[in-house]
């Protein structure tokens, strides 16, 4: 049987938006198919422990949100675990983008200047 682990943002209450989205679509996809779902909530962690979760599946399942991931919006970590990942040609990524990148005007806050790097993120991950 094929196991799928499905990364979904663990913000602070247990149950949200995006981990409902990913249960009851996880659920009604292993009804229909033969592939078993394992859903992961991830907070911020080190590169190491994602690599280490990630590299016992040859199925990624990522829901992202870039905020649900890091504080600042930027998952560099995340990234990189899973760019690696992928270089297993055998492996395979899907990507749900629940949220591309924050927009802010006013320079005060500090989307205004980590837009650039949120947006570069979405596009290495969409590369991948």
């Amino acid at each position: 049987m094929l196991k799928c682990l499905v990364i979904t943002p663990a913000f602070p209450p247990t149950v949200n938006g995006v981990q409902d989205f990913a249960n009851i679509l996880a659920s009604a996809l292993s009804m229909e198919t033969t592939v078993e779902f394992c859903v992961l909530p991830l907070s911020s962690s080190s590169g190491k422990t994602i690599a280490r979760v990630v590299n016992s599946f040859s199925m990624v399942h990522l829901h992202y949100v870039g905020y649900g991931y890091s504080t600042r919006g930027i998952p560099w970590n995340l990234v990189r675990a899973l760019e690696k990942w992928k270089q297993n040609k055998r492996n395979q990524l899907l990507v749900t983008f629940h949220e591309l990148f924050a927009v802010s005007n006013i320079p005060w806050k500090s989307s205004f200047y980590l837009q650039k790097y949120q947006k570069f993120l979405f596009l290495r991950l969409s590369k991948i």
